[in-house]
């Protein structure tokens, strides 16, 4: 009987899936112990980039649910085809992701903002931060370094100014960052998180005045600086800003009837590249006119892009079910997935109220150990 080394078993059974992994623990008591082990998780971290997945909230953004669904070949079907995560809570608002980890956004109105951590695929019980008694803005920044198993969140007060707070799990508290960004009222309001920055800008003014760079806090070094955008982003066109495989990326969809989408991401040197530009002629907002719709009454935006696919809202701007009686039903929004690679438009979906978000799967699991402390292993 030929013995295999261990090093070679965690190489072969690094590359599942997070549940079948969950699965072979039940073998023996030295593979349970073998791939319960920290050396095995961050083996298995690294090696998962294949195995993306998307979590998906849906329903009234103030009590949203946690989904989630396969980002191979990733469609509009996904939306019917999701499944729930292990852990739901009421006043679900919004959630963050890195390396697998979980950072979910609750509010409540007797108990303010609670935040919750952990890993949607094998917990059910998430572990509760420290109460915040006023409320903070939906959108947060989320940060988990996998090497020495901790982590921190940008919130933004709800206040009208928005002072920046950050919880760092190697104290265990709430408190203010290093450095508090210069004012700038154009870069307030919104956070996306991509690796260990977090990128603050204001779409407020994007869709009123219009950007040209965008705010990046550093969770490791608590530092700011200013990231100019590819092109000037004006309320002309629509825009989606998220992660896709690691970087940066803004995508352009512009608003009229050639209907075009411009994609951009941002290197590790700092510098813009467009990754790809599309056609969207085939939705045919040439044939409005024919149809007694003006353009106007219609908007498009980007939604989310996952590998070769473009899920794109299309939205009716109020109801003109007057000027056309057979939308009388159909009046609101409709995401499409959009193939670039087919060039093939996909099924509408009407009224799906749905956000996405990248996910990579991980083994890492949050708990809170009897002294108090968060540990993340």
């Amino acid at each position: 009987m030929v013995i295999l080394p261990d090093d070679v078993i965690i190489q072969i059974l690094a590359a599942l899936p997070v549940k079948s992994i969950g699965r072979f623990k039940a073998v023996s008591k030295s593979w349970k112990s073998l791939l319960s082990s920290y050396y095995f998780a961050l083996t298995h971290c690294s090696l998962s980039t294949s195995q993306a997945l998307c979590l998906l909230l849906q329903g009234p953004y103030n009590d949203q649910e946690m989904f989630y669904a396969s980002a191979e070949n990733f469609n509009e079907f996904c939306l019917c085809s999701s499944k729930k995560t292990g852990f739901q809570h009421q006043g679900l608002k919004w959630i963050a992701c890195h390396n697998g980890i979980v950072c979910c956004l609750v509010l409540s109105k007797t108990q303010g903002s609670l935040f919750f951590i952990g890993n949607p695929l094998t917990q059910r019980e998430f572990v509760a931060l420290p109460k915040l008694k006023f409320q903070v803005r939906y959108s947060f920044g989320f940060y988990f370094d996998t090497i020495n198993q901790k982590f921190k969140i940008l919130a933004i007060t709800g206040s009208e100014i928005g002072t920046y707070l950050i919880f760092d799990s190697s104290i265990g508290e709430w408190g203010f960052p290093r450095n508090q960004p210069p004012y700038d009222k154009y870069c307030r309001g919104w956070v996306l998180s991509v690796g260990s920055a977090c990128y603050v800008y204001s779409p407020y003014t994007l869709y009123t005045q219009g950007i040209d760079h965008l705010m990046c806090f550093d969770m490791e070094r608590e530092e700011w600086e200013i990231i100019h955008t590819p092109i000037w982003l004006t309320s002309s066109c629509s825009y989606e800003i998220q992660e896709r495989d690691g970087p940066l990326c803004i995508i352009q969809v512009t608003l009229d009837e050639i209907a075009q989408a411009h994609i951009w991401v941002l290197l590790q040197e700092k510098k813009w590249v467009q990754l790809m530009k599309i056609d969207l002629g085939q939705f045919g907002f040439h044939k409005l006119k024919q149809l007694g719709v003006a353009f106007e009454e219609l908007c498009i935006r980007p939604e989310f892009l996952i590998g070769h696919t473009l899920l794109l809202n299309i939205f009716t701007i109020g109801d003109h079910s007057e000027l056309v009686p057979s939308w009388r039903e159909q009046v609101g929004s409709w995401i499409v997935a959009y193939n670039r690679r087919s060039r093939k438009l996909g099924k509408m979906v009407q009224n799906a109220r749905t956000r996405f978000f990248m996910y990579q799967p991980t083994l890492f699991t949050c708990k809170m150990e009897k002294d108090g402390k968060i540990h993340l292993g």
